[in-house]
């Protein structure tokens, strides 16, 4: 099902050439978002990614980049309306993950390696899932609690549910889960820079 869905990987820094053009592309409210980060660097991120989300869509849609309408759903997930592809983006320090689907909902998270505490809180992880950490070596274990974080982020953006408190219902230690009566699968791969997964709904 991955062959379906479009995964672009890439640094933020490796755009930046193209920041004057796809700040050209953003809406007004776009724009107005972006000057409410109070950090420069935030600024031009957002640019640069929403710009470069813009370029691929319309890849898709035929549409010009300056020309791609968003809506929003409950959760503030962006989407296209008018067009049958769905799309989501992650990113972490300085790369980009953006996943591009015709035929199914999905959510991709990507997260860069890092000691981990406090997110193995009961609110989060399902028993079976605390189970499989507390058996890991501890030079395992927090590249696996990433691995597992990135699933849990990814299911969420892909339902367009948002972070909830039913995280812990359900364990996604396997590659296909049932949630709330559909089926999700999940790619994740490991570099020695990040962790990242695709969450793909199975129609």
């Amino acid at each position: 099902m991955i062959e379906t869905v479009d995964v672009h990987k890439l640094s933020i820094v490796s755009l930046e050439p193209k920041l004057e053009e796809y700040a050209s592309y953003l809406s007004l409210d776009e724009h107005i978002r972006a000057s409410r980060f109070t950090r420069k660097m935030d600024q031009k991120k957002f640019i640069l990614i929403r710009g470069h989300l813009r370029s691929l869509l319309s890849q898709k849609t035929k549409d010009q980049p300056a020309d791609i309408k968003f809506s929003y759903g409950l959760k503030g997930k962006p989407e296209l309306p008018s067009n049958p592809y769905y799309f989501n983006v992650s990113h972490s320090k300085q790369t980009v993950l953006i996943s591009i689907s015709q035929f199914s909902p999905i959510g991709v998270d990507i997260e860069d390696h890092r000691k981990v505490r406090g997110i193995e809180h009961p609110l989060f992880f399902h028993h079976d899932e605390h189970v499989y950490l507390q058996q890991l070596k501890p030079t395992e274990k927090s590249l696996k609690t990433l691995w597992l974080w990135t699933r849990k982020e990814s299911l969420c953006k892909a339902t367009g549910e948002g972070l909830t408190p039913h995280l812990s219902d359900i364990s996604l230690l396997n590659d296909i889960v049932e949630y709330n009566d559909q089926f999700y699968q999940f790619y994740s791969t490991s570099t020695d820079r990040d962790v990242h997964t695709v969450c793909i709904r199975m129609n």
